[in-house]
């Protein structure tokens, strides 16, 4: 009598995100080896991310670096976005705007930060080594963009830092030339009042235990001034905890943090109550992180954590960007030179301390912005969105890989019969699904055709077409397959032509045979 087919489910597969640091057999069988270009979706499923599309319509060449987007006092978002050596508002056309500064650009390394002042609200953009510069709309929609020392209510020369935030009603910069350990900060409500008021400056060298090192990025959290350095966090509080200013008379060390620190300011983001940062040993929560003192065992990017030190190993640190978006969850870590972005899925932290991620390759974003509900890139030819299903017109593939599967005997020789595999979405997407048996490589893939209907979601027009349907399409491909191993493992890719495609469920049947 032959022997009954056995079986193992994977609900949600992947849903746990990517875990490359653990034993591959031995490890929850919803983690998955490869993630690409997929994001976790609202139910829980590995679903694949959105496109971008271009949304400047000019069609020119302007190489954008970077840029931001804020409200100004009249109401109005404003888009601003650099190059190299020219600055440019608005998105849809790229109208180039041009500070007046004494400074030859030459490199768009810029550090922004948006300030409410008594006379507006600002833009101050800061490099190494520039004059900053001082842009602000006035209530008539006039521009000025200038040299911050010129500007009408400055006061004082202002540092010539490449780090720049605001908070607490003041400007902080550090990172300026020859005072790697120095922190400015302007007056109350005057964001270029450098001497005035209770303007000011704090010196870390007397704080560093050895003196060394350099300020790598700047934040406020809970009523805490926190100074980033790539092994140290300073934090600096107040009589009131902050709640009104910056009271520079009852300033007090709070705590020095040594170990553990921050490898850029671009990679710092506010996610919902608590800050993100790059570490040189992962990506930190840092709430957690002055919770346990000292250098954590866990972290936010713990399941991928050495695939994500190898690329930041091979990463310009001037480069590196990242942005949280509220409106998808997810924080994303963009390494422009390997073309990769880190999506740290942030409705929830595993277990273990960690976001589910998984990863986007092919990435030619050289920034990125998150505000309100958009999600902007800048690219060779000016400002894209996170839209659509496609890349600017191109189709392109995602890739999911089970980890190694046993049936809970490793010793025994599996024999796979058959596979379902239901997706949610695909229209007409072909599906090319690879077994591997004893950690060899794929076999040639089954290709398989999904019949899915077009899924369309609330309030979203898919290419200007605002149409939509009552549920999502179902689609439960079955096939026989073959192989034998110890363990096996399944590779399922698809090619995104312009339609939403996610896994539901994998059903994987084998024979159980002889004792190896």
């Amino acid at each position: 009598m032959s022997k009954p087919l056995q079986s193992i489910s994977l609900n949600a597969p992947g849903f746990l995100g990517l875990n490359t640091q653990q034993d591959s057999v031995n490890q929850d069988n919803n983690y998955c080896l490869a993630a690409d270009n997929l994001v976790i979706d609202k139910a829980g499923r590995i679903a694949a991310r959105r496109g971008w599309e271009y949304v400047t319509t000019d069609d020119v060449v302007v190489n954008l670096k970077d840029g931001i987007s804020y409200i100004d006092e009249s109401g109005t978002v404003r888009n601003i976005s650099w190059s190299e050596t020219k600055f440019y508002t608005g998105c849809e056309t790229l109208t180039e705007i041009t500070p007046t500064t004494t400074d030859t650009i030459t490199s768009g390394d810029w550090s922004a930060a948006v300030m409410n002042d008594t006379d507006g609200i600002h833009v101050y953009f800061y490099q190494k080594g520039y004059h900053p510069l001082a842009l602000h709309y006035d209530a008539n929609d006039v521009l000025t963009f200038q040299k911050a020392e010129s500007y009408q209510h400055s006061s004082g020369t202002p540092p010539k830092g490449g780090i720049v935030t605001t908070a607490f009603g003041r400007t902080f910069v550090a990172d300026v030339p020859d005072e790697p350990l120095v922190l400015y900060f302007s007056d109350v409500l005057g964001g270029i009042k450098w001497n005035t008021g209770t303007a000011g400056v704090l010196n870390l060298a007397a704080v560093i235990p050895d003196g060394a090192g350099a300020i790598t990025g700047i934040a406020e959290h809970n009523g805490l001034l926190v100074i980033f350095l790539e092994n140290h966090i300073i934090m600096y509080g107040d009589g009131d905890n902050f709640q009104a200013t910056f009271d520079v008379d009852t300033l007090s060390l709070v705590d020095v943090l040594e170990g553990v620190g921050c490898v850029h300011h671009d990679t710092i983001q506010n996610v919902g109550n608590d800050l993100v940062f790059l570490s040189l040993t992962g990506l930190r929560s840092f709430g957690r992180t002055i919770q346990e003192k000292s250098l954590p065992l866990r972290d936010l990017s713990l399941n991928i954590r050495d695939d994500l030190i190898n690329d930041l190993d091979q990463q310009t640190r001037s480069k590196i960007r990242s942005a949280y978006s509220a409106e998808f969850a997810f924080y994303l870590l963009l390494f422009p030179d390997s073309k990769t972005i880190y999506c740290f899925d942030t409705r929830q932290q595993l277990q273990n301390g960690a976001f589910r991620v998984t990863r986007w390759t092919g990435q030619k974003h050289r920034g990125l912005c998150a505000h309100d509900t958009n999600l902007f890139f800048f690219q060779e030819k000016g400002v894209a969105q996170y839209r659509g299903y496609r890349d600017n017109g191109a189709n392109y593939n995602i890739r999911y890989r089970t980890n190694y599967l046993d049936f809970g005997d490793a010793t025994r020789l599996k024999m796979l019969k058959k596979l379902n595999i239901t997706t949610i979405g695909g229209v007409g997407q072909e599906l090319y699904i690879s077994p591997a048996f004893d950690y060899k490589e794929a076999l040639d893939p089954y290709t398989y055709t999904l019949s899915g209907s077009p899924v369309f979601e609330f309030n979203v027009g898919e290419y200007a077409v605002a149409t939509y349907s009552t549920g999502l399409s179902t689609d439960n491909t079955k096939a026989s397959v073959g192989g034998s191993g110890n363990v096996l493992q399944l590779q399922a890719i698809a090619e995104i032509t312009g339609f939403p495609l996610a896994i539901q469920k994998v059903d994987l049947f084998i024979k159980q045979g002889r004792v190896i």
